[in-house]
């Protein structure tokens, strides 16, 4: 996890590493991502993620939209 503490968008030093639940849409459907780590601005909301959780993400996604079916 990256060691920021000012928000780029709103400039207060008001960051915090919280472990989310994210549901994001892709396409049709609705993708659970559990335990993501967020860094999160508690003054505008804001939320930031690093490489590790870009690749944490993208991994769940590609693992819920690409299942193969059992023959």
């Amino acid at each position: 996890m990256i060691n920021i503490h000012t928000c780029p968008f709103c400039d207060k030093k008001s960051i915090q590493c919280k472990k989310r639940t994210l549901i994001r849409k892709v396409g049709k459907r609705q993708i659970t991502i559990p335990n993501t780590n967020i860094l999160e601005c508690s003054n505008c909301g804001e939320r930031l993620f690093d490489s590790q959780t870009m690749d944490y993400i993208e991994s769940h996604i590609y693992l819920k939209t690409h299942k193969r079916k059992k023959s």
